[in-house]
């Protein structure tokens, strides 16, 4: 199965990955990342692409808004605990 993740403002795709379905797993773990190009809300859309012989295309994708924050991210690393 190919998933496409798309940015639904410009129609761009932001990131593909491919992924084999096994047949007794009913849930996969799948990462698609992209770089913003700018701050501010982004409509993505995530997608499978449909398979040959496919006639439900209704739970094919699902549209989510990213909000992108053009701000400093500060992070406290603790490497172990206080002896």
């Amino acid at each position: 199965i190919r998933l496409r993740m798309i940015d639904e403002s410009s129609g761009r795709v932001l990131d593909e990955s491919r992924l084999e379905l096994q047949a007794d797993e009913f849930q996969q773990v799948v990462r698609l990342s992209f770089v913003p190009e700018r701050a501010g809300d982004i409509p993505v859309k995530i997608e499978a692409v449909p398979v040959e012989g496919e006639t439900d295309l209704e739970n094919n994708a699902v549209s989510q808004t990213v909000a992108v924050q053009n701000k400093t991210l500060r992070v406290l690393l603790v490497q172990q605990q206080p002896l």
